[in-house]
């Protein structure tokens, strides 16, 4: 019971996220995004500081709020600026959200299913694991959507 136009959206946004999620190792490394490209520019704090019209300290404030993730998103779109970069703030799932859904749906059909199981091996009819995976993947067909996936139970 998916919509299939979430679906599209799904697979859409995912196309787009596996160019990120391909950086996330080396984006994770990084110390501080302003440090990194001031660096590489080759432009001194007191450079950057004249450019965002602060004092040489607040960069080093900036920088340091940065590192420890306290900085904010207008700090983060002032000094990218000030660099001539383009700021980019994004969220990268773990996984794709295509494998996010399925994966969620399916927990909760297996707990769903799981009752009935564990009822039926109770009068010795206990199904065999592919027909649970089946009963699985019919309950997901049938019964879930994707609203119903993220309720708290």
């Amino acid at each position: 019971m998916f919509d299939p136009n979430r679906s599209q959206a799904r697979r859409n946004l995912d196309k787009r996220l596996n160019l990120l999620r391909d950086q996330m190792a080396w984006l994770g490394a990084r110390s501080s995004w302003i440090h990194s490209i001031r660096y590489a520019l080759g432009l001194t704090g007191t450079q950057l500081a004249s450019r965002m019209g602060v004092t040489r300290q607040r960069i080093s404030m900036l920088e340091q709020a940065e590192r420890e993730g306290s900085v904010t998103l207008a700090s983060l779109q002032k000094a990218a600026n000030a660099m001539e970069c383009t700021f980019v703030y994004a969220f990268v799932p773990y996984e794709t959200l295509e494998d996010m859904v399925q994966h969620r749906a399916h927990a909760i059909a297996k707990a769903a299913i799981s009752r009935a199981v564990q009822s039926m091996k109770l009068e010795d009819q206990e199904p065999s694991t592919s027909e649970v995976n089946h009963l699985i993947d019919q309950y997901v067909l049938e019964n879930i959507s994707e609203t119903d996936l993220w309720m708290e139970t």
